[in-house]
């Protein structure tokens, strides 16, 4: 499941399950952008960099973008 089609996610897994859908309690999501934004600025272009290298499968698997200051 990707965070961001986490709500489209939930419902379909709950239904298939059959499980009651009790996430209305779950806070609204936050602006993702300002969010990734204001983590990415701390870091040094060193960091940035073992983080592409951890999390390789992951960006490629769901295409999200190498730098995502872009």
């Amino acid at each position: 499941m990707k965070v961001e089609d986490l709500d489209e996610s939930r419902n379909y897994l709950t239904h298939r399950l059959n499980f009651r859908n009790k996430t209305d309690n779950f806070p609204p999501p936050v602006n993702k952008v300002n969010t990734y934004s204001s983590y990415y600025e701390q870091l040094t272009s060193t960091q940035i960099e073992k983080l592409k290298e951890i999390y390789y499968y992951d960006i490629k698997l769901f295409d999200y973008p190498l730098d995502p200051l872009v």
